[in-house]
């Protein structure tokens, strides 16, 4: 009791503001959602693994995490919404899980930012900041695990730092501290395998930090035994799927998917891309920072400089892969303004900037105002109602589909999603498409032996280019 009464001191000054700028998020317009290759697959494993689950079928639970190569967190988030069904539920939920989760990530943030005695102008400017990264803009809102990795990332070193500097007057309770650090780890690996890298040269700096003497809260009996059923639930679903998401993972960044998607002219390319993608956001942030580094320039903080040395290392390991999907760089896009505002921890600056946290709660609507995005699935519909034609009116055996278009309104991942609900209605149909065979290198041959083996095709009409 004592410690929530604390937290609502802590928020008393802006609560009204906050909740009136929260409601306000709901009435911005944001553009239509038209799902595509990842997102429709997302949508696809949580129909899948909600219905295991709430049917209590653990097996096809098991199952569907083990052929899972993707992220697993963004499979689990409509679970807690209860049994949902195909239609907008699917996608609805599982995006609103996921805006939901992000939401308590960026607050996380927000909320360790002021431990260490960042100021609340410096947290605006590093939050609007992200509007104005190209990258980041073109994923916001979607059923795409790059932002959700970005701020669990962020999170995960703020924590860390937090441990080290030992706030007084911290709103965390210490007993809560290390169950947040676990919770982090867990959610990070089950968010995306890069998380892996991140994590590891977290704990290399830790090793320093024990070495010299730093004996961290997390590291005690205590702390490990009350985190311990969130470590074993995160360890059970990693080892369920993690033969099939490393080997996603390295072909997706060095591998044949990765000559896929490249589309590097030169080495130098993909600096080109770093720039433009964020040249704008980086500059409002050195134009925001430029009167802090006057007025405590002699104050600057060296500690954290380390994370930095990390984040420059994932730009190089970046740079080698052949896939140049600039959703790689979101993490570095998230993580790097933020740490930066941390160089200038002086207890001072709430003197400087006023003692309201109203800045901290306008970053907040800044997030919550580009969150949620409205889903279009009239196509999945559509499709569904034309197989289930189909079926009705030829009823074969083990009636094959094979999908030749390769586009947001017709691919793979959509045949799929229409294909599991049709299950219910004992529609026994496959699903096959040739988007791979190019990849995969299978010869022509292959391909039209493929199609003419097919009972039908889809295709996107007219043909896209």
């Amino acid at each position: 009791m004592k410690e929530m009464n604390k937290l609502m001191r802590y928020f008393s000054p802006s609560l009204i503001f906050f909740a009136l700028l929260a409601l306000s998020a709901l009435f911005i317009p944001r553009p239509d959602y038209e799902f595509a290759w990842d997102d429709t697959f997302y949508a696809y494993k949580n129909l899948e693994i909600n219905r295991a689950f709430w049917s209590l079928d653990f097996q096809s639970f098991i199952d569907s995490i083990i052929n899972n190569p993707k992220s697993q967190i963004l499979s689990l988030l409509a679970l807690p919404f209860g049994p949902v069904d195909f239609g907008p539920d699917i996608f609805t939920y599982s995006l609103l899980g996921l805006a939901l989760l992000s939401l308590v990530l960026f607050t996380l943030n927000i909320l360790l930012l002021k431990e260490l005695y960042t100021a609340n102008l410096l947290i605006l400017v590093t939050s609007l900041s992200l509007w104005l990264n190209q990258a980041i803009f073109q994923v916001k809102g979607m059923l795409l695990s790059d932002l959700l990795l970005g701020f669990v990332t962020l999170a995960t070193i703020l924590v860390t730092i937090s441990f080290r500097e030992q706030n007084k007057n911290s709103i965390i309770p210490e007993t809560i501290r290390p169950i947040l650090l676990y919770s982090l780890v867990t959610i990070g690996f089950l968010t995306k395998l890069t998380y892996g890298y991140f994590f590891l040269m977290i704990i290399l700096g830790e090793v320093y930090y024990f070495i010299r003497g730093s004996r961290p809260t997390y590291l005690k009996p205590r702390a490990i035994l009350t985190s311990l059923p969130i470590v074993l639930f995160g360890i059970f679903i990693f080892i369920l799927s993690f033969e099939k998401m490393w080997a996603h993972a390295l072909n997706f960044s060095f591998g044949e998917l990765a000559e896929y998607y490249s589309h590097k002219g030169s080495y130098l390319s993909f600096w080109k891309t770093l720039i433009n993608q964020s040249g704008k956001q980086f500059l409002l942030v050195f134009l925001g920072f430029i009167p802090f580094a006057f007025k405590f320039k002699g104050e600057i903080s060296r500690k954290n400089w380390y994370y930095f040395a990390i984040l420059g290392t994932y730009l190089l390991l970046c740079s080698l892969s052949r896939n140049s999907d600039p959703r790689f760089l979101i993490p570095f896009y998230i993580t790097t303004p933020f740490l930066l505002s941390t160089l200038f921890p002086n207890k001072e600056l709430e003197k400087f900037i006023g003692k309201n946290i109203i800045g901290s709660f306008i970053a907040l609507f800044i997030f919550l105002s580009v969150t949620v995005r409205a889903p279009h699935i009239e196509k999945f519909s559509e499709f569904r109602s034309d197989i289930l034609k189909l079926h009705q009116t030829y009823t074969i055996n083990d009636t094959l589909l094979v999908t030749i278009t390769d586009t947001p309104n017709l691919n793979g991942e959509m045949v799929i999603l229409a294909g599991l609900d049709l299950k219910k209605k004992a529609v026994n149909m496959k699903f096959q498409s040739v988007r791979y065979d190019f990849i995969h290198k299978r010869s022509q041959i292959e391909t039209i032996q493929k199609i003419n083996e097919s009972h039908f095709i889809a295709v996107e009409v007219p043909i896209p280019d």
